[in-house]
């Protein structure tokens, strides 16, 4: 219902409104955002205006031919920004601040390592945990035997629950 420059103090929302038809103008000292809330129906009181339809409104406003204009000059702008740097990097060819893959693993699994030393007991609460965890799931199926498939599938699903 509204998008533009809010200018000082909100002084073009207010007076974008208060232009309107059947609107209240702000009255000094209340905040903008609330009044402009109450005004369209947004806010705790209704709406005040209720013979206004705020959308056409606006559709209709020199604010947003000004928006639409400006939204076309940007996206021309970055059509034209993209076209350049595709043209400049070249068709299937990687950009120079990628890094190999295996260089990429080797750089994640530093990371993951040192941000684990880092807390020493969190790493040892998860390896107590992982270790009575599995000597608990490991005695369950200590002297099962192995008949069916379903056995099988049931050992090794144990497998991604630690």
């Amino acid at each position: 219902v509204f998008f533009g420059p809010l200018g000082d103090k909100a002084h073009n929302l207010c007076a974008y409104f208060a232009a309107l038809p059947g609107v209240v103008p702000c009255r000094d000292g209340y905040n903008p955002a609330t009044w402009m809330l109450d005004v369209i129906g947004a806010g705790t009181g209704g709406a005040q205006a209720e013979a206004v339809d705020f959308v056409s409104a606006y559709k209709s406003s020199a604010l947003a031919e000004a928006m639409a204009t400006s939204l076309d000059g940007a996206l021309a702008e970055a059509m034209a920004a993209a076209e350049e740097a595709e043209e400049t990097a070249g068709a299937g060819k990687e950009l120079a601040c990628n890094a190999p893959f295996l260089k990429q693993v080797a750089l994640l699994w530093w990371r993951m390592f040192t941000e684990y030393w880092r807390t020493p007991a969190y790493s040892l609460m998860r390896w107590i945990i992982m270790s009575l965890l599995s000597a608990v799931l490991g005695t369950l199926y200590l002297q099962q035997t192995t008949a069916s498939a379903a056995d099988v599938q049931s050992r090794v699903s144990l497998i991604y629950l630690l």
